[in-house]
């Protein structure tokens, strides 16, 4: 999963009392954040009315989003509204409109933007800042501290794990169906806290294609009048907006879609040609078509010889054993003719009879070979002792006729890396690099780093549930025995068992620490609470909220990462 860091810049607009007593909403400066100072005039006009037009329909935080295109300049902005509610000192309704807006510098992928700027206002507690400090000027340092720049995770599929599906459907529904009306419309949603409402329909939202997004401009629990086309509501009475049958299928099709071709998807959202239904719904049938087989080599004609494949080098050792075979039949060759040669009489006439041994051995009676058949006989010898190793090399190589597959290249590569080298005297030693500690690794929340771990190391997510699970009682194990061997066999998961595998490793781990007697079944609300807090004390966890799914998921995460770090795994 890739990571870029983008700089943020803020827009805050308060009601506030001037210095002649008037009191009423303006933007308050915010120095070197403030987005004046490098955000183009047409794009903060724009959030300007949107600060000025949003406010809480309730008692909670109310949030609009809004995806700009910039003219003339590479990428775009995407800009997170949040208005907290605030009484003033007359007891008269005055919220505090923050805007953060995000400087997308790099078009080069789909940025899953707003889940970023999403979590971030979620650690925002406005009640907490105003009650505890100076005011503005308060807010102003916090924001100049930690909020210059944000890491921005790439565009996955993680996010719908804790969608519903009846929510997915109803936002992919009114985006699309509304692509061409501007006219705005207020979309009731299912009971439920603002920020939870603002997760979901964001993580739904920036699913949809570029040109979509920036036409389907929301908000969550704001009063009617806010600056936007969509405004879902969590408290509203109002009917569900009618669509065609057609829409509702294609919004059933594109949410399975995005669950099994992820990587289709991210082409689909980076399609600049797509900015109404009728293109979208072209292009994602176009999408669907499964890829095609890949293609076999065609065969040579048999009237023309293949080209001959690259030979192999020989080992050092055979080319050592072949060279001295060669000498030793040098040096064999090299005795006999001496031994031959010391045989003949010094001034013997080479066609007289030779005489008779005295020790008893008969001599030969006459010199079987003359000078020049030695010769020949030695120039043969050599001649053959040459042959011989050439054609043992001859041998040892790979048929010229046919070329080494890609099998054998790839096997041949492989035994060479994995062959031991010896490092020449005074060069440094290779030292092995470290690996990332598994509560270090990438990722803006812990759900997103325990994502990272599935994501691109199977064998160490392996190693991590053997770990958690041994010593279970079998039935344990067996309720999740057949996602354990996908584990092993490093297939990819599917987001259901994402999110079923993070919850029985949690629950594992908090009977394991805690010797807690529960049903283990997935679920965190099965784990009593106090022995979630008992592991949160022992592993010294961050996350302690546990209000929304999202939560859960960073809580469980967490623990599993932190106690993967301390076992070294």
């Amino acid at each position: 999963m890739s990571f870029h860091t983008f700089n943020i810049r803020h827009r805050l607009y308060a009601y506030t009392v001037n210095d002649a007593g008037e009191s009423g909403g303006q933007t308050v400066p915010l120095g070197e954040v403030d987005g004046a100072s490098n955000v183009p005039p047409h794009i903060l006009a724009a959030v300007d009315l949107l600060l000025a037009s949003i406010a809480p329909s309730g008692k909670t935080a109310a949030y609009a989003v809004k995806r700009f295109g910039s003219p003339g300049e590479r990428g775009s902005f995407v800009c997170l509204v949040a208005s907290h509610p605030y009484v003033d000192s007359w007891k008269r309704p005055a919220p505090l409109n923050h805007a953060r807006i995000l400087c997308i510098d790099s078009d080069d992928r789909p940025w899953l933007d707003v889940h970023a700027l999403v979590e971030l206002a979620a650690g925002f507690d406005a009640d907490r800042v105003l009650a505890n400090s100076g005011g503005l000027d308060d807010i102003r340092d916090r924001l100049l501290d930690v909020e210059t720049s944000l890491d921005v995770a790439e565009w996955s599929e993680v996010p719908f794990e804790d969608v519903e599906t009846a929510l997915a459907k109803a936002v992919i529904e009114i985006c699309v169906s509304r692509v061409s009306n501007g006219e705005p419309i207020t979309v009731p949603l299912p009971p439920q806290s603002s920020l939870e409402a603002l997760r979901g329909v964001a993580a739904v939202w920036s699913s949809l294609p570029m040109a979509i997004q920036r036409a389907s401009e929301f908000s969550i629990d704001a009063r009617p009048g806010t600056r936007v086309k969509i405004l879902f509501t969590t408290a509203g009475s109002e009917p569900q907006p009618k669509v065609t049958q057609q829409t509702r299928e294609f919004a059933a099709s594109y949410i399975q879609w995005l669950h099994e071709r992820p990587d289709d998807a991210r082409a689909l959202i980076m399609n600049p040609d797509i900015s109404d239904a009728t293109t979208l719904r072209s292009e994602f049938d176009r999408a669907r078509v499964p890829r095609p087989m890949q293609r076999e080599e065609p065969t040579m004609p048999k009237n023309r010889r293949p080209a001959e494949g690259p030979r192999r080098e020989l080992d050092p050792a055979v080319t050592g054993y072949i060279n001295e075979q060669v000498a030793a039949a040098q040096d064999s060759l090299r005795e006999y003719v001496k031994k031959w040669v010391g045989a003949v009489p010094q001034g013997a006439d080479r066609g007289s009879a030779a005489p008779h041994d005295p020790g008893g051995v008969l001599a030969p009676s006459r010199f079987p070979r003359r000078w020049s058949e030695i010769a020949a006989a030695t120039g043969a010898g050599a001649i053959g002792g040459v042959l011989a190793a050439l054609l043992t090399i001859f041998m040892m190589r790979p048929p010229a006729s046919v070329p080494a597959s890609r099998a054998d290249r790839a096997e041949i590569a492989a035994t060479q890396t994995l062959a031991p080298t010896t490092r020449q005297e005074g060069a440094p030693a290779v030292q092995p690099q470290p690996r990332t500690a598994a509560d270090s690794l990438a990722g803006a929340t812990w759900a997103d780093r325990f994502q990272t771990l599935i994501d691109t190391d199977p064998k160490r997510l392996a190693s991590v549930v053997d770990a958690i699970a041994a010593n279970f009682a079998p039935d344990a194990k067996t309720r999740f025995g057949k996602l354990r061997a996908q584990i092993e066999s490093g297939k990819p998961l599917a987001n259901a068992d994402r999110k079923f595998l993070r919850g029985i490793l949690y629950q594992m781990l908090v009977q394991k620490i805690g010797g807690s007697d529960f049903k283990i079944d997935g679920k965190f609300k099965s784990v009593p609470a106090t022995a979630v807090k008992f592991v949160t004390e022992d592993l010294n966890l961050e996350s302690t909220k546990s209000d929304t799914d999202r939560d859960i998921a960073n809580i469980e995460a967490e623990a599993i990462l932190r106690w993967a770090a301390l076992k070294g795994l």
